[in-house]
């Protein structure tokens, strides 16, 4: 597969595409990712009034308890992640489309078997090469001192230095479970998102004079396939947030004692926050999700497209 990849003077393109895309949707979103992963990361019950109460009052109350820097908080872990997340992705999903292709003997474009099979790999391959850096990203976005479970970093590299030390290496790989469950929002999207392209070729829809899609055609695709898959596998990311967040403590010696972590394990997360806050605590942040998965990832495919014909 790589010899492939390789052999393709154009091979370089995918990452350049996978990092542009990336900075942008980083940076365009990060005040909504702040606000997602703090109504994920919420406890909530009828004894316990939340903080955080819907998307635009979340932005609200961060603007005026914690100003610019609040709403910004973990942007430059954000822009660390997702260029590496982007360009491993694309480069992977792009190379894995010509590899399934030529094994199965089948054209990449229109090929349903194909696109899942490239997707598969490429959502893999990001998700275990980027983990600790997402999961400092959301300690850094949700951060707090209260209680003994609290923390406080200076930046992304006090926050890496932090968690070794005191929790230990494996630390940075919490919420890898369901990160990989994760995979089954690509498998939806983006199968999806090549279908419909597809379709628009085939049909004559949205087409350029040159006979490649319009931005229009390629935004509408996008946003239709970001939307569904969101809708179809929101709560994986509510329970990796929560795996993330918590904070673990390695043990000195045989006689050290330390509580159990609350959350064990992707079902064991799911029973707990079923049993203490009801279903509906597995869609928590889904609106804020949607307002900014869609825009971020129909940017993101556009701006992927348009420097993939550069």
């Amino acid at each position: 597969m790589s010899a492939l990849v390789l052999s393709d003077q154009r091979a370089f393109r995918p990452a350049i595409a996978g990092a542009a895309s990336g900075l942008v949707t980083a940076a365009m979103v990060a005040p909504l990712d702040v606000v997602k992963i703090r109504l994920q990361n919420q406890y909530f019950s009828h004894d316990v009034q939340p903080k955080y109460k819907g998307t635009f009052p979340t932005l609200s109350k961060i603007w005026t308890e914690e100003g610019v820097h609040g709403l910004f908080s973990g942007l430059a872990p954000s822009v660390y992640a997702y260029l590496p997340d982007r360009i491993i992705w694309f480069s992977v999903y792009h190379g894995g489309k010509k590899y399934f292709a030529n094994c199965l003997g089948t054209p990449p474009e229109g090929t349903t078997t194909v696109h899942l099979l490239a997707t598969l790999t490429a959502s893999m391959a990001s998700a275990m090469g980027t983990s600790p850096l997402w999961v400092v990203r959301t300690r850094l976005m949700t951060q707090y001192t209260e209680g003994p479970h609290g923390f406080k970093y200076k930046n992304a590299s006090h926050a890496f230095r932090n968690m070794i030390s005191k929790e230990g290496y494996f630390s940075l790989y919490k919420g890898l479970g369901p990160s990989l469950l994760g995979v089954s929002h690509s498998l939806v999207m983006f199968p999806l998102y090549e279908k419909m392209k597809y379709t628009m070729k085939e049909r004559k829809y949205g087409i350029n004079p040159d006979g490649t899609l319009s931005n229009l055609s390629i935004l509408t695709a996008s946003s239709i396939a970001k939307c569904i898959a969101s809708l179809l596998t929101y709560p994986h990311e509510v329970i990796r947030t929560r795996l993330q967040t918590q904070k673990t403590f390695l043990v000195a010696n045989q006689t050290s004692t330390v509580a159990k972590p609350k959350y064990q394990g992707v079902l064991q997360t799911v029973r707990v926050m079923v049993a203490e806050e009801g279903f509906m605590s597995l869609y928590r942040g889904l609106t804020t999700s949607i307002i900014r998965q869609v825009p971020a990832g129909a940017m993101s495919l556009l701006i992927y497209e348009l420097v993939l014909k550069w």
